[in-house]
This record gives structure tokens, C-alpha cells and sequence, in this order.
């Protein structure tokens, strides 16, 4: 039987950029418990040529429509002891 490690939570996406101002999406929790992401961020990078306009209607079409986010980790992951995997 595979382990795993299941969590969720509320996010709020918010429009950041990058030091050269290309903007990206942040998931940033809302009184969230998700020990996964403890001392970790997640965000998600955006096409290039995406404008900052364009990141914020995205920013508020996943507020609107996402409900929670969830993060599976499996036994293969080093948090389990697994040693990583070579590329």
C-alpha cells in the first residue's frame, strides 16, 4: 500500500511579480493548516507577454472559482525518507 499525505485549505490568488516585473500568481493561505507548505510558497507562473491587467482578471477568476487547493505527497517523496530521485 502506497503512503501518502493529503492536505487542503482556502487560498487567495494575488497578482506579484518577479524582480524584472513580470507578474505571476500567488496562493497565499487563508488561516490554513497545511503543515506541506510550511516555510514554502506557492504560485503559479504566467505565459510570457501576460500583462499585469491580464494577471489580475486571472487572479480574480480563480478567486471566484476555487474552493479550496489540495496537495497529495507520496511515500517516493523525501519528506516520507525516500531518497530523491536523480534527473
Amino acid at each position: 500500500m502506497t503512503r501518502a499525505r493529503s492536505e487542503h485549505g482556502e487560498f487567495k490568488f494575488t497578482v506579484k511579480e518577479f524582480a524584472d516585473g513580470t507578474p505571476y500568481l500567488a496562493a497565499e493561505p487563508l488561516q490554513s493548516k497545511m503543515t506541506l507548505l510550511d516555510e514554502a510558497q506557492m504560485f503559479l507562473q504566467l505565459q510570457p507577454g501576460t500583462d499585469i491587467e491580464e494577471a489580475h482578471k486571472m487572479a480574480k477568476y480563480l478567486n471566484q472559482h476555487i474552493s479550496t487547493v489540495g496537495i497529495t505527497v507520496f511515500e517516493a517523496h523525501p519528506m516520507f525518507g525516500a531518497k530523491p530521485k536523480t534527473r
